[in-house]
C-alpha cells in the first residue's frame, strides 16, 4: 500500500477551499499477495485475477479504503481538537462528574444535545441546561462519546483554570 501526500498548489477564491486532495491509498497487488497470504489461501495470478476481475471486490475495496479513511480523519480530528478554533455559538457547554469530588466540564452540538434532551424527558434544550442532574448530564457525556455527530469536546476539569 503507497500512501502519498500532495500538496494542491490552486489558489483560495473569495475565502472558499477549493478541493483539495489531502491523501490517496494506492493498493498494489503485493498488499493482495499479503492479504491472501496472511488468510492462508495462495497469492496466485489466478487468484489475483479472480479478485481483481470481480467488479464488486474492486467497489468495496474503494468504498471500505474511503469510509476508513473518514474515521481515520474524525480520530485525528478528535486528537487535535483542543487546537483547532470551534464554533461555540452552536454547542452548549455543561458539567458532570468523573468521580464524587471531581468535575469534568464539556461541550455538545446544540443539534445533536436537542434530540439527546426529550429523550431523557425534558422538553427542550433550555429547560435541560437549567434543571439537569448529575445523572442526565452523565449520561449525556456518555452517549457524546459514542457519537461524533455530538461534537463532544472535553474543557476540562474543576482542578484546571477557565480561560
Amino acid at each position: 500500500m503507497q500512501i502519498g501526500l500532495r500538496k494542491n498548489k490552486k489558489v483560495l477564491k473569495k475565502g472558499r477551499r477549493s478541493k483539495m486532495e489531502l491523501a490517496k491509498v494506492i493498493w498494489h497487488t503485493e498488499d493482495l499477495e499479503l492479504a491472501l497470504d496472511n488468510r492462508g489461501i495462495k497469492s496466485t495470478q489466478q487468484n489475483i485475477d479472480i479478485l481483481l476481475n470481480d467488479p464488486h471486490f474492486v467497489q468495496t475495496l474503494k468504498q471500505q479504503s474511503l469510509e476508513c479513511g473518514r474515521e481515520i480523519l474524525d480520530e485525528l480530528i478528535l486528537l487535535y481538537q483542543k487546537k483547532l478554533i470551534r464554533d461555540d455559538s452552536n454547542t452548549t457547554s455543561l458539567w458532570t462528574y468523573g468521580t464524587e469530588t471531581k468535575h469534568l466540564k464539556f461541550q455538545a452540538n446544540d443539534v445533536w444535545l436537542e434530540d439527546i434532551v426529550v429523550t431523557l424527558g425534558f422538553s427542550d434544550l433550555s429547560e435541560f441546561a437549567t434543571d439537569y442532574s448529575y445523572h442526565d448530564s452523565k449520561k449525556v457525556f456518555t452517549l457524546a462519546q459514542k457519537d461524533t455527530k455530538s461534537g463532544l469536546m472535553i474543557l476540562g476539569g474543576d482542578d484546571e483554570d477557565e480561560a
